[in-house]
């Protein structure tokens, strides 16, 4: 389980090799999510989370799902259109295990994310 805040974006390819290759043959599927903010009438779009409700999120995911690893790559701080919030990356025996961990995560950190946007 790694949990990080995202500086470049490199680290992105670095995590999913990571994943393949400590999964020592077991992984079947790696499945992304990446969540980026929307031009919806946004200029600018503040996010705060908490590496330790993360965390939380991810022993569940873990325990419900059955999943080999998972790295959540975030970022913090004012976010404009089109920069990139948040990296899930799930390592699984299997795909669909690996799309509804995926989905459970991303869906449970949205509940706990902070986020204040700055209308245009």
């Amino acid at each position: 389980m790694i949990i990080k805040k995202l500086i470049d974006y490199g680290e992105i390819l670095s995590a999913l090799k990571t994943l393949i290759n400590e999964g020592k043959g077991e992984v079947g599927a790696v499945v992304s999510y990446v969540g980026v903010v929307k031009n919806d009438k946004v200029k600018a779009f503040e996010v705060l989370l908490k590496q330790e409700d993360i965390r939380k999120v991810l022993t569940k995911a873990y325990e419900e799902f059955s999943i080999i690893d998972a790295y959540v790559l975030y970022r913090e701080g004012l976010l404009k259109p089109g920069e990139i919030i948040i990296c899930i990356l799930v390592a699984a025996r299997d795909r669909v295990n690996g799309f509804l961990a995926c989905k459970f995560i991303i869906d449970n950190i949205k509940k706990i994310m902070k986020k204040r946007e700055f209308t245009k």
